[in-house]
């Protein structure tokens, strides 16, 4: 028997609660249905599973067994499957009921549960729309780049080529404060968050018959949004590897990580489970590897900052071209503030200037940072 419950209080994660009574162990096929029909929902399964199959609901619904005490004899055969477990507390076993042979397994939930409901948080983020890219692209082209070949030191030509982009950066893509809250769907959009703000003021106002208008589009936005996302998440899974294919797939399916480290079961075997200690010995490990060698002279110079850069070493702009063109747009900025996106999508335009840095480093020996480490 399977009852579905919609409590006016319910966790933010749980769009409802389906709360199943067995004998025998559920058909997969029938929870597949359940589960693709109420993909956000909680689910409580429990009964008399006595020597029933039913590791399937661990592997493939990722639900959790919670009962641990013995139910009849020293066996456990009345189970709760449930992908809930952090909202109750652990069950406990209560005297038969009438003449029945199975302890009763009582399960409370939590008078304050440990549930994440996410919280309200104020991020600054910067505004790159079409119009402020098609801007940023046409300032960037005008550039000219004639100062910085003129530079001697491979430090100044590097302070002006990160000054000149950050600066159009700012200028071309201004920053702004907006409000997030972490337990929102990855489909939601600030044009969404808008329109549920307009409702909600609306039906607090007593305006009932604006808030009935804006409740009905509010509706319809959210499965146009809901059903484009899943769409090009599904797109995307046709042309994506093995490890981008199981990303788009947790997407989908809501599944996250324990937030664990890959590294914890190494460090649970040689450490005592201490991560911080591990990190610590492989450190040790790497530096005793080239300890014995001889340390760099770093008042050596390869080459006379007044001779030529031997041709071997020179590099072209077709060279530094194709290799901006290989970087991944989703990385993360690095310490010189310019987005990965930028040095591939303007490579033609950032290819001079930098061929001319890479060149003057290896002439001058020096990275160009801060113009003070020997190379």
């Amino acid at each position: 028997m399977w009852i579905k419950v919609m409590p006016k209080k319910t966790p933010r994660k749980f769009s409802c609660i389906l709360v199943a009574c067995l004998y025998y162990t559920p058909k997969t096929e029938y929870l597949k249905i359940l589960m693709r029909k109420h993909p956000e929902c909680g689910v409580i399964i429990t009964g008399d599973f006595n020597q029933l199959r039913d590791n399937f609901m661990k592997t493939h619904y990722r639900f959790v067994q919670v009962v641990n005490v013995v139910t009849r004899g020293q066996a456990i055969l009345d189970k709760i499957w449930t992908n809930m477990e952090e909202v109750y507390t652990p069950p406990v076993t209560i005297s038969e009921l009438g003449s029945s042979d199975h302890n009763m397994v009582l399960l409370k939930p939590k008078a304050k549960n440990s549930v994440d409901t996410g919280c309200v948080t104020r991020l600054t983020v910067r505004c790159m729309g079409p119009k402020e890219k098609a801007t940023f692209s046409m300032a960037l082209s005008a550039i000219k780049w004639e100062p910085l070949f003129r530079l001697d030191s491979c430090a100044d030509q590097y302070s002006y080529y990160q000054t000149v982009i950050c600066n159009l950066m700012e200028i071309c893509f201004p920053t702004k404060i907006v409000t997030r809250h972490t337990a929102d769907k990855p489909w939601v959009t600030d044009w969404f968050r808008d329109l549920v703000r307009k409702r909600q003021r609306a039906h607090m106002s007593g305006d009932l018959n604006q808030a009935k208008i804006l409740r009905n589009k509010v509706n319809r936005a959210a499965s146009k949004l809901k059903y484009n996302f899943y769409q090009t998440q599904i797109a995307a899974m046709h042309e994506s590897g093995s490890h981008d294919w199981w990303k788009h797939m947790k997407t989908i399916m809501g599944l996250k990580t324990n937030g664990k480290s890959c590294m914890q079961g190494l460090a649970n075997k040689t450490t005592d489970g201490d991560c911080g200690l591990l990190a610590n010995t492989m450190n040790d490990f790497f530096v005793s590897v080239s300890d014995h060698l001889p340390r760099l002279n770093k008042s050596h110079k390869v080459f006379d900052v007044n001779e030529e850069l031997p041709d071997q070493y020179v590099i072209s702009v077709c060279t530094t071209f194709k290799a901006l063109e290989s970087v991944k747009a989703n990385k993360a900025t690095g310490p010189d503030n310019i987005p990965a996106w930028v040095l591939r999508n303007y490579a033609n335009v950032l290819a001079p200037p930098l061929t001319a840095i890479f060149n003057n480093s290896l002439r001058e020996g020096v990275l160009p940072m801060n113009g003070k480490w020997p190379m």
